[in-house]
């Protein structure tokens, strides 16, 4: 009897040992925590807003625009980017090296930022390159599926250009004019452009930290455009008198700088980098007005469904 109640505790013993909790340093996965790689990156934990502060630090020094929101239902990231090799005084006949030198610098960039930050495959469908020369001529701008970007580390140009063109390239932009160069007199330079971006910050960016917002100039073809986003916080930021009172001041901030712009296109982007509220104004109607009242008169508005 003595030797069958010694074995029934033993087995007892036994039953609770196996079901007590894993020791503190192992992980729900088993594997010792210290064990675990620190580049293990669960789609969960990919988050849009943490990416931003990642595109920042790997273009420093560039002069650059990126933010994120939902074209054509696909869940983009955008990056403007100036590519200082790009000649603002190419003639007819330098176009069109020009412009390929820009789709490989796009291209290229783009599979960097893919693959040096992980979260982007995770999270967007696309990625938006707009690159430009230091004068904001456009040379080259398009969608490009993070599906068509090689998973290899280093590929070669030739390698990503043939991955990017096995597609459908109808949203793709390319320079085939020279850039007008009668416009470049006044125009500001890459650090004015820094220095005026970051004057309207406080309007684009109502909270601490990276904001999802951008604004960039553009000239396509021979008209230039300038293009601001930002993201709503609140209910509120959405309602028209909010809407167009932020889209007053951005108007009178450009109406300062020495850039020759056609139309001034403003976005609002909801939580789910949904377009919710778009506005433009042509140049004359900033350039001329003084008043706020009247302007917000000339700027066209519209909610998107």
């Amino acid at each position: 009897m003595k030797s069958q109640l010694i074995l029934i505790i033993i087995t007892i013993c036994l039953f609770i040992f196996s079901n007590c909790p894993a020791e503190n340093n192992r992980s729900q996965s088993g594997l010792p925590a210290t064990e675990q790689s620190a580049d293990t990156v669960s789609a969960n934990e990919c988050k849009a807003a943490d990416i931003l502060p990642q595109v920042d630090a790997l273009l420093a020094g560039h002069t650059f625009e990126s933010h994120y929101l939902i074209i054509r239902n696909q869940f983009v990231l955008s990056i403007w980017l100036v590519i200082p090799e790009l000649d603002p005084c190419a003639t007819k006949n330098e176009v069109a090296a020009n412009s390929r030198l820009a789709f490989v610098k796009g291209i290229r960039i783009c599979h960097i930022v893919a693959s040096q930050i992980p979260c982007v495959r995770e999270v967007f469908n696309a990625i938006n390159p707009m690159i430009v020369d230091k004068r904001y001529n456009c040379w080259y701008r398009d969608i490009i599926p993070l599906q068509n970007l090689p998973a290899d580390q280093s590929p070669s140009d030739e390698e990503l250009i043939q991955a990017v063109t096995r597609r459908d390239m109808k949203y793709s932009y390319s320079r085939t004019i020279p850039p007008r160069m009668q416009d470049y007199a006044d125009i500001l330079d890459t650090t004015a452009w820094k220095e005026f971006r970051a004057s309207i910050q406080r309007i684009l960016c109502k909270k601490p930290g990276r904001c999802n917002c951008a604004a960039y100039p553009m000239y396509l073809n021979d008209y230039c455009i300038v293009q601001v986003y930002w993201q709503a916080l609140t209910e509120k930021d959405l309602t028209d008198t909010y809407a167009l009172e932020c889209m007053t001041q951005i108007a009178q901030s450009f109406a300062t700088i020495s850039l020759a712009i056609t139309r001034l296109e403003m976005s609002v982007v909801n939580n789910d980098g949904k377009l919710a509220v778009y506005g433009k104004v042509d140049a004359h109607a900033f350039r001329s007005k003084d008043d706020g009242l009247s302007l917000k008169d000339e700027i066209r508005l519209y909610h998107m469904p």
